[in-house]
Formats: C-alpha cells, sequence, structure tokens
C-alpha cells in the first residue's frame, strides 16, 4: 500500500484502484470456488488476505479525502482554459490491472497459493505493475508464461507496456502490436496502442486503435480509464480540427460527427486547454462550433451552456467585447435555470463577474453558499474566491 500523504491526489487515486481491485478480486474468488477452480482452502486464505487489505485501503482512503476536501480548489474549467497542456498518462497500468484474469494477491504474492501455472504466474506479475523496482520481476514472469504460450496475448501486453514505459519504445510498440494481432479482442492491447501511437503522433492510428477498442466488450473501467486521462478527448479534437477548421458548409450535425454530446463537449474543452503547438489557430472557432452543435441537438445541455459561456465570458474580458461577455454570462445563467444546483456554473460565473462587477461575483457567490448539500470542494473554492475579490 502506498505511503499516507494525505495531501497528494495521486496517491488517493492509487488508492482507490486498489480498493476497487480488492473488491473485484473478492467476488472473482467466490466464482472460482463456485465453478471448482480453488479449493476451499485457498479460498478461505485468500478471502482473509483480501479482506484485511481492503479494510486498511478504505481507511486511508476516509483519511486522504477527508484531506483533499479542506483543500481550495480552482474552478475546473478555469484550470481548462488557464493552465497550459494535459495530465501526461501516469499509472494507467495500474487502472488496467484491477482486472484479473484470476486467483490473485494485491500485493506481493499469492498466500497460500503455489505459483507454477501460467496463470498464476500472470496474476502475480500484475501485482508488480504499479511498483517500477519490481517490473523486472514482473517481465521475467511474463517471459516464463510466453516460453510456454508463446501467444499469450495478457503477457505480450502486459510485457510490451512495462518495455514502453522503461524507455524501450520499439521494442514495447512491437509486443503491443504482437498482443493485439494473436487476440484482436483483447481490449487492454488496443488501450495501450492508443497510448503509444498518439505518444508517437501517430494520431490515425491511435484513432482506430481506439476504434476498435470501441467494438469490444471490454470492462467499463476500461473505457473510464481512457475518458479520465483525456486520450478520447484529444483523438476528437484533432479530428474535429482537420474536420471543421475553415469549413465554409453548414455545420456538421452531431450524429454525422460520430460521437456523443458528451464526447463533443470533451473535445471542446481539449481544444482550449491544449498547448499543441501545431493545432491550427482555429482551435477556439472550433470548440466554439462543437459546442454550438451539442447545443442544436440539445439545447438543455447544461454542459455545453456552461463550456460556451466560459469560452464566451473570457474572450469577452479579453477582447473588451461587452456584447460577447454579455452572451457569456447569459449562457451560464441559462444553464443555472435548467440545473439550479451546478455548482461550478456559480463558480465560473463569479470568476468571470469578479474583474468587471465584484459586487456581482460576491452575489453569485451567495448564492452558491446557499445551495443544499454543497460539496465542501466546492464551498471551499467559493471562500478562496470571495477572499481574492474581498
Amino acid at each position: 500500500m502506498s505511503s499516507n500523504r494525505p495531501l497528494d491526489p495521486d496517491a488517493l487515486a492509487a488508492l482507490e484502484v486498489e480498493r476497487d481491485f480488492l473488491l473485484s478480486s473478492l467476488r472473482d474468488l467466490e466464482r472460482e470456488r463456485d465453478a471448482g477452480d480453488l479449493d476451499d482452502a485457498d479460498y478461505v486464505a485468500l478471502t482473509d488476505d483480501y479482506t484485511r487489505r481492503a479494510a486498511e485501503v478504505l481507511r486511508s482512503i476516509e483519511t486522504r479525502e477527508a484531506a483533499l476536501a479542506a483543500v481550495p480548489k480552482r474552478p475546473r474549467r478555469q484550470v481548462l482554459y488557464w493552465v497550459v497542456g494535459l495530465l501526461v498518462v501516469g499509472a494507467v497500468a495500474g487502472v488496467l490491472v484491477a482486472r484479473s484474469s484470476g486467483s490473485r494477491s494485491p500485493g506481493g504474492s499469492i498466500s497460500g497459493v503455489d505459483v507454477s501455472t501460467s496463470r498464476e504466474k500472470l496474476a502475480v506479475a500484475q501485482t508488480f505493475m504499479s511498483d517500477a523496482e519490481r517490473w523486472d520481476d514482473a517481465i521475467a514472469l511474463y517471459d516464463e508464461v510466453l516460453d510456454e504460450q508463446p501467444a499469450n496475448a495478457e503477457a505480450l501486453t502486459y510485457k510490451g507496456w512495462l518495455t514502453y514505459r522503461s524507455g524501450d519504445d520499439d521494442t514495447g510498440t512491437a509486443l503491443l502490436e504482437e498482443a493485439a494481432a494473436a487476440d484482436p479482442e483483447y481490449p487492454d492491447a488496443r488501450v495501450f496502442l492508443a497510448i503509444v501511437y498518439r505518444d508517437a503522433g501517430d494520431y490515425a492510428a491511435a484513432s482506430e486503435q481506439l476504434a476498435a477498442f470501441d467494438t469490444l466488450d471490454a470492462p467499463p473501467m476500461l473505457g473510464q480509464l481512457i475518458d479520465g486521462q483525456g486520450l478520447r478527448d484529444e483523438l476528437n479534437g484533432r479530428r474535429f480540427v482537420e474536420e471543421l477548421a475553415g469549413r465554409g458548409s453548414s455545420p456538421p450535425t452531431l450524429d454525422e460527427l460520430g460521437v456523443s454530446a458528451t464526447h463533443a463537449v470533451a473535445a471542446g474543452n481539449w481544444l482550449l486547454s491544449s498547448d499543441a503547438s501545431e493545432l491550427p489557430d482555429e482551435r477556439a472557432q472550433v470548440a466554439a462550433q462543437l459546442f454550438d452543435i451539442v447545443l442544436a441537438a440539445e439545447p438543455d445541455n447544461v454542459d455545453a451552456l456552461v463550456s460556451k459561456g466560459w469560452l464566451l465570458g473570457i474572450t469577452g474580458l479579453q477582447a473588451d467585447a461587452g456584447d460577447i461577455f454579455a452572451r457569456g454570462i447569459e449562457l451560464l445563467d441559462e444553464a443555472l435555470s435548467i440545473d439550479p444546483e451546478f455548482a461550478e456554473a456559480y463558480l465560473l460565473k463569479a470568476e468571470l463577474l469578479a474583474p468587471v462587477d465584484p459586487d456581482a461575483a460576491l452575489a453569485t457567490l451567495d448564492e452558491l453558499e446557499q445551495l443544499p448539500d454543497l460539496p465542501d470542494a466546492a464551498l471551499a473554492q467559493a471562500v478562496d474566491l470571495r477572499s481574492a475579490i474581498e
């Protein structure tokens, strides 16, 4: 388990991954015992181990969540529009390996089980994925599996990913490609290939891998990982820039874009936050188009209203264009009329109003603070913003 660093959000995320891993493992143990793949002695030993570790993790999560809730945070879209760049995919493997292929231990070794079969070697290797000092041990186990099963997609995939993360891009990529060829329906290989192709600047190949992934019956966690890391947002954003920048004809519909409203808005936000120098200057216009396309299909889409409102508000402030600024505020108000408890919209509205009408900004914060069940994080942001205004 990670050391106790209460204010480290990465540590909290890692603990949440371990929690999901352990709870999933407990469920798997029952299925494996019922199927006759696990005897009663191993079942009891592993269940006791998982339960103890899960309790420790849950206590650590509670400690970190309480500490993080007290830390003021900037509104998400302010971060998107003012902070340069995106977070680099870091502990992707730590999330992916939360889905096990068999009985396993979330740390060290499998208590009470002789690690001799390929299945057990894969399970133990997975427990080493989040510890860079154990990557060589994991790779050695994957090599043992591959000696017996040269086309084992899991061993090829995770050996390839560890090799890639260790700095050998070519070998790592080749192993991942071999894994996808060995089992085209193994989703983990598709996810990792999308990442390595994206990192190499081959966005078309990355998009192909993501499209292949979308056809698979993959665990929801993998899709959530892709979205959470911004991979889909970036690839969609780059594609939409090519398709929409300088387009003279009428804009496409949301169906013609081939994405959901949520993904279209997220792609627009990525375009506004990215520092990729090769993107054209029209990225802001493309983002605005994406928000408009969503609103044409879903006029009450709160995320699109807030995103476009924030974009227009910032544009109006920077260009000293009062009418554009006012339109941005109107869109935020429209979003709040649809969802009066959308805390982030209040915060963004107050941020925009602060330099031009401090009293109105403070009044907006007053409205926010009167909301029922206001999250502690939103309250902390409001206090921070109020202090800056006053």
